[in-house]
């Protein structure tokens, strides 16, 4: 039972960290490249 909730915290925290970094390099590229 406690691994399974682990393991369901775990990707949540993995995809919720994807969509961070994902917006963190977009908002750098956008710094970097002036429109």
């Amino acid at each position: 039972m406690l691994k399974l909730i682990f393991a369901i915290l775990l990707i949540g925290f993995g995809t919720w960290g994807i969509v961070e970094r994902g917006k963190w390099l977009e908002s750098k590229t956008k710094t970097k490249k002036p429109n």
